[in-house]
C-alpha cells in the first residue's frame, strides 16, 4: 500500500505559522476525506468534507469518540481494525458503508488507515483515515454486471430457438460479440443451410432473380444446374436419417469443389441441389455437370456408391423467366433419371419438348470434358520428365488468365512466353524462329479468332501443336478444333493439373512422332 504523509496542524508539534498556514491549506482543500484519531480513537481533526458529510462544524466533532460518530460501524470490527493500526503500526486498507448525517443515504468509502509517528520516538501518536467515495464507481461496476447479464441471458434465449441460432450462439460462446455483430451473423444464418453450410432455398432464389436482371441489362447468358441423388429415398430408408445427413454433407462438399468462385452453389431442397454459373452458356455448364457427375460416381460413401442424375438449362435461350428456368432444368434431370440415372441432360432450348442426354448428343463436347477431370493427390507433371524444358507460347487476353497458366507450367519446369493477341504471338513467333514446342490460345482472341491464329502460325511453325481453350463451349467449337489436326481442346474452367497433364501428353506425341537422329540412337543402344 502506497504511503500517504499526512500531517494535520493539530497532530503534529508546533511549527512556524508560515508552514502550519500551508498545512492547514493542505488539509482543507483534499476532496477526499480526512480524520484524524488519537490513541483513544477521539478525534483529532477532519477536513472540510468529512464536516460536510456529517453535518457539523468542527468544533462538534473535535474530541468526540471514533464509535460515537459512526456508531453504525462500531459494531463491524472497525473498531478491532483501527487498533491494530495503533499497535502494530502497519497501515490498513478496506471498504466501508457510511451512513451521512447530512443526507440520510449509505455512501461506500474506499478506507486507507495510516499510523502518525512522533519523529523523536517512533510511537505511534494518531491514525489517519484516508476515505475515497467509490459509491458511483461501484454502481457503474453493478450496472456494466447487469448488462452483462442481460447480454447472457438473451444468449440463453438464442439457445432455445433454432438450430440457425444454435450456429450464432456458438460464435457467442468463444467470444462476447458486440449485439451488431450477433445480428450480423443471423442475417447470415437466414440464407445459410446449416447441415450442408450451402446457400439454402432462399438465398438461391435471391440469386436467381439477381442474375435474370443482370442478363437482361447486359445481354450475357447464365445457366442453371439442377441435380438429384438418385435413390435417396431408399439410402436414407435403409440406413437412417442420420447416415442421409451425412450423405448430403458430402455431396455438398463435392459440390462445392467442383464450381468456380464466381458461381452459386445451394441446397434446392430436401436431395436436389442448385447451381447457379454466371456468363455461361448451357455447354459451358454441361463441363461443370460433368465434372461433378464424375466426381460423385467416383468417391467413397459409406455403406455404398453413390450417383446423381443432373439436368441443365440456359437463360434466357431455354426460358423468359427464372421460374421458367427452373422448370426446364427440372424436367432435363428428371429426363436424365428416366434415362438410366447417372448422367447429366442439357434441354433442348427455344421451343424444345424434352431435354437430350448430352452423353449421346454432344460426343465431341463430353470428349472436351473427360480432359477437363483431374484426379486429385496424384501430379500432372514432375519437373525434369521428358517434357521439361520445353518451350510453349500462351495466347490470352485475360492477363489474370495468362498470369495463372504461366505459373502452373512454370512449376514444372516448362519456359513460357505470353502473348495478349494474336499479333503478338505471331510477332513472338517470328522473332524465336519458330523454336516453340506448343501453342496454347483462346479461342476469342481481340484481333482475330484463334482459327485464324492457328492458320498464320502454321506458315511459319508447320509441324506448331495448339491447345485450344473457350469459356463457351458447343459442339461446333469442339469440332472445328478437333478438325485442325493436331489440336486439342480444353473448356475454362479447368483445373490446372488438367492443362499441365494435356500439355505433356501433347508434347510427348510431338516428340514419339518426329524421327530420331542417328546419333540418338546410338546413345539410347
Amino acid at each position: 500500500m502506497p504511503e500517504i504523509l499526512v500531517s494535520p496542524a493539530d497532530a503534529l508539534p508546533s511549527q512556524g505559522g508560515a508552514h502550519r498556514a500551508i498545512l492547514e491549506s493542505v488539509f482543507a482543500s483534499i476532496a477526499d476525506s480526512l480524520l484524524v484519531l488519537d490513541t483513544e480513537l477521539r478525534v483529532a481533526d477532519a477536513n472540510d468534507q468529512v464536516l460536510r458529510q456529517l453535518g457539523r462544524a468542527k468544533a462538534d466533532v473535535v474530541g468526540v469518540p471514533w464509535a460515537q460518530l459512526f456508531p453504525h460501524l462500531a459494531e463491524t470490527g472497525r473498531v478491532a481494525d483501527l487498533r491494530a493500526v495503533l499497535a502494530g503500526g502497519r497501515p490498513h486498507r478496506g471498504r466501508i458503508p457510511v451512513v451521512h448525517a447530512a443526507d440520510g443515504a449509505s455512501h461506500l468509502f474506499d478506507v486507507s488507515t495510516y499510523p502518525v509517528r512522533d519523529p523523536g520516538t517512533g510511537r505511534v501518536t494518531h491514525l489517519v483515515e484516508y476515505a475515497r467515495e467509490i459509491t458511483e464507481e461501484v454502481k457503474l461496476q453493478l450496472q456494466i454486471m447487469d448488462a452483462h447479464g442481460d447480454l447472457l441471458r438473451i444468449k440463453e434465449q438464442l439457445e432455445e430457438k433454432t438450430t440457425q441460432v444454435d450456429a450464432a450462439n456458438s460464435l457467442l460462446q468463444e467470444k462476447c460479440l458486440s449485439l451488431e455483430e450477433a445480428n450480423r451473423r443471423l442475417e447470415r444464418l437466414a440464407v445459410l443451410d446449416v447441415m450442408t453450410d450451402l446457400p439454402n432455398h432462399r438465398a438461391f432464389q435471391e440469386q436467381l432473380a439477381y442474375q435474370v436482371r443482370q442478363t437482361q441489362r447486359h445481354r450475357r447468358p447464365f445457366s442453371l444446374i439442377l441435380f438429384d441423388v438418385d435413390d435417396f429415398k431408399t439410402y436414407n430408408d435403409r440406413y437412417g436419417h442420420p447416415e442421409g445427413d451425412q450423405l448430403l454433407s458430402g455431396i455438398a462438399r463435392l459440390l462445392k469443389a467442383s464450381v468456380r468462385a464466381v458461381d452459386l452453389p445451394a441446397r434446392y431442397g430436401g436431395e436436389e441441389f442448385a447451381v447457379i454459373l454466371p456468363e455461361t452458356d448451357r455447354f459451358g455448364a454441361a463441363v461443370v455437370a460433368e465434372r461433378l457427375r464424375a466426381a460423385v460416381a467416383a468417391s467413397s460413401f459409406p455403406h455404398k456408391s453413390v450417383t446423381v442424375s443432373v439436368g441443365v438449362a440456359e437463360f434466357p435461350a431455354d426460358a423468359a423467366d427464372g421460374g421458367g428456368l427452373v422448370f426446364c432444368a427440372d424436367k432435363a434431370m428428371y429426363h436424365a433419371k428416366s434415362s438410366g440415372k447417372n448422367t447429366v441432360s442439357l434441354w433442348r432450348g427455344p421451343g424444345g419438348n424434352a431435354p437430350l442426354p448430352m452423353h449421346r448428343s454432344h460426343e465431341a463436347l463430353q470428349a472436351a470434358i473427360r480432359r477437363c477431370q483431374a484426379v486429385p493427390g496424384l501430379p500432372a507433371h514432375l519437373p525434369g520428365g521428358s517434357a521439361s524444358g520445353s518451350r510453349l507460347l500462351l495466347v490470352d487476353q485475360d492477363e489474370l488468365s495468362l498470369g495463372t497458366l504461366r505459373e502452373s507450367l512454370q512449376a514444372c519446369g516448362y519456359a513460357v512466353a505470353c502473348a495478349s493477341s494474336g499479333h503478338e504471338a505471331l510477332e513472338t513467333l517470328a522473332g524465336a524462329g519458330g523454336s516453340f514446342d506448343l501453342m496454347l490460345t483462346d479461342v476469342a482472341l481481340p484481333d482475330k479468332s484463334g482459327f485464324d491464329l492457328r492458320a498464320e502460325a502454321r506458315v511459319l511453325c508447320p509441324d506448331l501443336p495448339l491447345v485450344f481453350t473457350s469459356s463457351y463451349a458447343n459442339p461446333e467449337v469442339v469440332q472445328r478444333v478437333l478438325d485442325g489436326g493436331d489440336s486439342e481442346f480444353l473448356i475454362k474452367p479447368f483445373h490446372s493439373d488438367a492443362l499441365v497433364r494435356l500439355v505433356e501428353a501433347v508434347l510427348t506425341r510431338r516428340a514419339q512422332s518426329r524421327p530420331m537422329p542417328d546419333d540418338a540412337a546410338l546413345r539410347v543402344l
